[in-house]
């Protein structure tokens, strides 16, 4: 039979304690609790960004538009405004909804609106600069 000497008792072997594995999951958790809502407004702001940017698209088509056939183009989807417009917007957004709201010989109005659950809408019209917006922020 060995011998067990009493140094070999004492040693511990290598690892983290349960308290030590509670403490780093803690602040982790802390951490991402400060973090997530800053990550969900730079999300937002970069969805209007998309219906910003996409609304002028549509202002600068609705213009070229005119040009050649001397009115607007009163479209109800983005299908629509993709076909005769000659866009590429996304057809089944899950973010935005496009539209042309109105449209006679001498004005028109996009619109795009949130799709899911909020009630955010952004629209331009033919002689805006910037887009104006409406609704929940």
């Amino acid at each position: 039979m060995r011998h067990i000497k009493s140094d070999e008792l004492n040693k511990q072997k290598p690892g983290f304690t349960i308290l030590e594995l509670i403490v780093v999951v803690v602040i982790l958790g802390v951490i991402a609790i400060i973090t997530l809502p800053g990550f969900n407004k730079a999300r937002e702001n970069s969805l209007d960004q998309e219906a910003s940017a996409n609304l002028k698209l549509i202002q600068a088509a609705e213009k070229i538009y005119k040009l050649e056939m001397t009115m607007y183009f009163n479209a109800t989807s983005a299908t629509d405004i993709n076909s005769y417009l000659k866009l590429a917007l996304p057809t089944a957004s899950i973010n935005w909804n496009y539209k042309v709201d109105s449209a006679t010989d001498t004005l028109f109005t996009g619109k795009a609106q949130r799709a899911g659950y909020d009630s955010r809408v952004m629209w331009i019209n033919q002689s805006a600069n910037d887009t104006t917006s409406n609704g929940t922020w």
